[in-house]
């Protein structure tokens, strides 16, 4: 987790916290516009007030985690 937040906020930040923020992510980048979240979602979602499940994983995404793995 260290890698992905500040150094500045660990022990402030749970990780609970940033697995939400990294779906929240994922879903906002979805190849189809239709299947990204309103703000408005996004906004209960990071507060925690709605689940959010695990979303598709974008073609932006595995091409990023492809080109990582093949060097």
């Amino acid at each position: 987790m260290g890698s992905l937040v500040d150094h500045q906020l660990l022990g402030e930040i749970s990780t609970e916290e940033v697995e939400r923020a990294c779906k929240v992510a994922c879903w906002c980048i979805q190849d189809n516009e239709f299947d990204r979240p309103t703000m408005g979602n996004v906004v209960q979602y990071l507060e925690g007030l709605v689940d959010l499940g695990n979303p598709p994983v974008p073609r932006l995404l595995e091409t990023i985690l492809g080109s990582s793995t093949s060097t």
